[in-house]
């Protein structure tokens, strides 16, 4: 009698001893999956972030490279009119303003 109660009590231990190391290795196993979803959640994220921030840094490269074009064409239109001022005497005024008048439509 004693001896059946050692069995049951001793076969109670293992076998719970068995299911709770089988549990841990089921539980680290999900915990990692779930883990490793999130990761691949977090990457797609990113790497959509890197997509789209990529498109907007080219779209800004082109409108630097359009507005730069802008300013030196514009410099140039400014350096034209500073030099015909120059040239302005009391004498010469609707000369010179004929003259700034054909630069900016000359240049636009």
């Amino acid at each position: 009698m004693i001896s059946e109660t050692i069995i049951s009590v001793v076969s109670v231990l293992v076998s719970g001893l068995v299911g709770w190391i089988f549990g841990r290795r089921k539980m680290l196993a999900e915990t990692r999956r779930t883990e490793l979803e999130a990761v691949d959640k977090a990457l797609e994220i990113w790497r959509k972030t890197a997509e789209e921030l990529k498109a907007e840094v080219a779209a800004l490269k082109n409108e630097n490279i359009r507005l730069r074009a802008e300013v030196n064409k514009l410099r140039n239109i400014n350096t034209k009119i500073i030099a015909t001022l120059e040239k302005l005497t009391p004498h010469n005024i609707p000369e010179v303003i004929d003259n700034i008048k054909n630069i900016n439509n000359s240049e636009l």
